[in-house]
């Protein structure tokens, strides 16, 4: 029996017209990364750093853009601000 649950918590998320287009995305030695922040209470956060397995720019945007429009799926039918397992 699995006794775990998902972790609620709220994601951080910027939408800004016309910002870096890079936001989130980090190179690490040619394999690009995304980092995000939760806040798992109102005093804590809780900084995320995942690899994307890409060296290709283009396709961890598209990565990172699948991954945010799947929080915001979350966010509009949740009653709390997103799950994270």
């Amino acid at each position: 029996m699995n006794t775990s649950s998902p972790i609620k918590a709220k994601l951080a998320i910027r939408t800004l017209a016309n910002s870096n287009e890079n936001h989130h995305l980090w190179n690490n030695n040619g394999i690009w990364n995304l980092n995000y922040t939760v806040y798992p209470t109102p005093k804590t956060k809780q900084r995320v750093r995942v690899s994307l397995g890409t060296g290709s720019i283009d396709e961890a945007r598209r990565i990172r853009d699948q991954f945010f429009a799947d929080c915001q799926q979350l966010l509009v039918h949740e009653p709390i601000s997103g799950v994270l397992k």
